[in-house]
């Protein structure tokens, strides 16, 4: 598998029985829909085979009814009544050791669309591991990834409206949500950049693409500046790893096109330094694999992409170097200038996402909802020293097939 996954976010059960603040049956029927809808939903997210509709389905139901704990009916700038009334815990992903737990509903509807992306991200890879691959497939992973991206890119923008601020190294940091929106946009990018390569684009378009895709994953690297702990590490390597195979990537195939225009000497240095970023990603590879910490590892350097790239890569230089003895005879600069890059294709935005109206509420239904002043718990404590971290997630692991080499020659995402 050529992605590193992080866990799925864990919770406990919410029973949503409200005692005196439902008034009737319409108040405590929608409290028993929206408590059966978290259980369907939370259920379908642990199987990353599921199909997309169906965990879209199951989405929408439950953020349809979570929405009059969150909003007025009227107006969605305007709390509810019963935002703070519900009590909620969540793991983190990846600094499992810890949880977060606040009674606010606008709380939990992130938690579980993050939770959604995450399944998103994993559905991905799961898909990216099949035998003969087609090009459907790679459209599947593609839009997964971008949903993903606009999906944290949305709870990002969100918690602004929270209460209470983010504790460092949770998932709700603003760093480990940039890391992953950073991730899965990188990702899709390696879709479009892979399409690329298999259809023989050229050199200047496949240069530019794994430039860019390469800075990209290098932004998402410069956020560990703020994630310094042990069990970010590993994640922290992936990451890197692929900063460094594309810009080996961006230098070869750049070699190439300078070696289309007659600039052999430069084009000999570019494919030295893809080979030179190349050896840095390998032991980048190494170093991770070699790293323990929290997640599903990737299969870096056994991967069909890799090696074929790394295959590429010799002989673009091996190419360079007999075209210059046999016909340029140019001198091989000490160095180049650095490249900036810019793809006029191929470039990868996020998916806006936007939650789905309200379902079921009416007016009559949300004043049959009495809650009193006392019972607001907008400012209750996480009780961490007492409480333990939700149980972790029993997930359906990821099949990796062991035949790589079905996988588009190589040069899709698997």
């Amino acid at each position: 598998m050529w992605f590193h996954r992080n866990y799925m976010k864990s919770t406990e059960f919410t029973t949503f029985e409200l005692g005196s603040v439902t008034r009737g049956n319409d108040s405590i029927n929608v409290c028993s829909e929206v408590r059966k809808s978290r259980i369907e939903l939370l259920e379908r997210l642990k199987d990353p085979y599921n199909q997309i509709d169906i965990v879209n389905e199951s989405l929408d139901n439950y953020l349809s009814l979570l929405h009059g704990f969150i909003y007025s009916l009227d107006d969605q700038q305007e709390e509810s009544q019963l935002r703070y009334i519900v009590n909620y815990k969540w793991s983190n992903s990846v600094y499992n050791i810890s949880f977060c737990q606040q009674s606010d509903s606008l709380f939990e509807c992130l938690s579980m669309l993050y939770s959604v992306a995450i399944w998103y991200s994993k559905h991905a890879a799961a898909i990216s591991v099949k035998s003969n691959l087609k090009d459907n497939d790679a459209l599947e992973v593609f839009k997964s990834l971008k949903t993903a991206a606009g999906i944290f890119l949305f709870v990002k923008i969100t918690k602004s409206n929270l209460k209470r601020n983010a504790e460092q190294f949770s998932d709700l940091d603003d760093n480990v949500l940039e890391a992953y929106y950073l991730q899965c946009l990188g990702e899709a990018q390696e879709v479009s950049l892979a399409r690329s390569i298999e259809m023989k684009h050229k050199p200047e378009l496949i240069a530019s693409l794994s430039y860019e895709t390469s800075q990209i994953f290098k932004k998402a690297v410069d956020l560990f500046s703020n994630l310094n702990h042990k069990l970010f590490l590993k994640w922290k390597l992936y990451l890197q790893f692929k900063c460094d195979i594309y810009m080996a990537g961006a230098f070869n195939y750049y070699g190439e096109l300078k070696l289309s225009e007659d600039y052999c000497g430069e084009a000999i240095k570019y494919a030295e330094e893809g080979k030179s970023n190349y050896t840095k990603a390998e032991q980048r590879g190494k170093l991770y694999l070699s790293t323990d910490g929290p997640g599903f590892q990737a299969n870096l350097l056994t991967n069909s992409f890799f090696l074929k790239l790394g295959s590429t890569i010799h002989r673009t230089l091996d190419k360079c170097l007999l075209e210059n003895g046999l016909i340029y005879h140019h001198k091989i600069p000490a160095k180049v200038e650095e490249l900036d890059l810019k793809a006029t294709y191929g470039v990868v935005t996020a998916d806006a996402y936007q939650l789905p109206k309200p379902k079921i509420w009416t007016s009559d239904i949300y004043k049959s909802f009495q809650v009193n002043s006392n019972m607001n718990m907008e400012s209750s404590k996480d009780s961490k020293k007492k409480d333990k971290c939700p149980a972790p997630v029993n997930e359906i692991e990821i099949k990796v097939n062991s035949n790589e080499d079905k996988y588009l020659s190589g040069c899709v995402i698997a």
